[in-house]
């Protein structure tokens, strides 16, 4: 099953870091409210949780006459959350569509004290810092966008390559390594969905992988964020 990780950079200090956790803890969902967390587990270099949010909406239902009337539904909005000090530190696992709710509460528990930003990696360096966590990595595909090709021609392109795409698209665009914005990984000895990893320029990577540390991918995704 493939699982998406959505990293994030945040402004939080150590100081507001530490106090979420009294916040976290204390504001369980409630039913009347319609959010709440649902903290899981929480260490000072640590805290998971589930955000859960009512989210009302409506939708078309056809009447036994064949008319259309409005039924209005209400959906439960998940949020699996991870968060830690340091500037990279809010992931989500497979997050919803929409996840502006989630940071509007995590800003609203710090006074609206926060900001919150998708990270701008560097893929090349993403590339060299995961080979000590995957081992051998190899890029299989590289997705270039908005590419300025002439005065009036801009394309997105992609560029695959048996050995190293990302070198191989570096060669072929070099004036375009600042719109790589995705790169396909494979690692391992044998290639198979459960040995390969996207990861985009802002911060969403994508794998099917059954054991990956996630505490040792994060700190390569902070490594390779620009500041």
């Amino acid at each position: 099953m493939m699982t998406r990780y959505r990293f994030y950079t945040w402004s939080a200090t150590d100081e507001q870091f530490a106090s979420l956790r009294k916040y976290l803890a204390r504001d369980k969902y409630d039913e009347d409210v319609g959010q709440g967390v649902q903290l899981l587990k929480a260490s000072k270099q640590e805290y998971e949780g589930r955000f859960i949010q009512k989210v009302p909406y409506s939708e078309e239902a056809f009447s036994t006459d064949g008319t259309i009337t409005l039924v209005d539904r209400t959906a439960i909005v998940l949020t699996k959350f991870l968060l830690r000090p340091g500037r990279c530190g809010i992931l989500l696992i497979d997050p919803p569509r929409a996840v502006s709710g989630f940071m509007l509460y995590l800003s609203g528990l710090l006074d609206h004290q926060l900001a919150v930003q998708a990270p701008n990696i560097n893929l090349f360096k993403f590339k060299r810092a995961l080979r000590p966590v995957l081992g051998k990595t190899r890029v299989t595909s590289v997705r270039i966008a908005g590419a300025v090709l002439t005065e009036h021609a801009v394309a997105d392109i992609t560029v695959t390559d048996q050995d190293d795409a990302l070198e191989r698209a570096s060669q072929l665009y070099p004036s375009h390594k600042g719109c790589i914005g995705k790169i396909d990984l494979s690692f391992g000895e044998q290639s198979s969905s459960k040995t390969r990893l996207s990861v985009t320029r802002s911060g969403s990577i994508s794998t099917a992988a059954e054991r990956i540390d996630i505490g040792a991918l994060w700190t390569v995704v902070e490594e390779s964020a620009m500041s």
